[in-house]
């Protein structure tokens, strides 16, 4: 219930949509599967590595703010990368040929196949 209402909330409140649809938001949108792929294997590579490297040479405070930021600005390089040339260089034309494959076929299938309950022709 509570999910409910709050998207009914976002889509009613002026506020809340011209959020939702600034570039920024929209930006995030578009690599949030790319985000949500990429986002560990920065963690556990880039933002280990530089926490251990950077740990003795910095106060505690210091050091986890520069990891968080560069977590954030790789992640976010990251899976933008991975959305550019995964999903618009490699599935858009692989999407292309499916989209030609299926509309074919449902023309082929439509075009042979009679359906159990249509009218019969008379036969003469």
């Amino acid at each position: 219930m509570l999910s409910i209402m709050i998207v009914l909330g976002c889509a009613m409140t002026p506020v809340a949509q011209s959020f939702l649809s600034n570039p920024v938001s929209r930006f995030l949108g578009n690599i949030s599967f790319s985000l949500y792929l990429v986002h560990l294997l920065v963690i556990c590579s880039l933002s280990s590595a530089l926490f251990l490297a950077m740990l003795n040479l910095l106060p505690f405070a210091a050091t986890v703010t520069i990891v968080a930021i560069a977590t954030l600005l790789a992640s976010i390089a990251g899976a933008w990368a991975f959305q550019l040339i995964v999903e618009r260089w490699m599935l858009a034309p692989i999407k292309r040929v499916i989209a030609a494959a299926v509309k074919r076929t449902v023309v082929v299938i439509s075009a042979s196949t009679r359906w159990p309950f249509a009218p019969r022709r008379p036969q003469s």
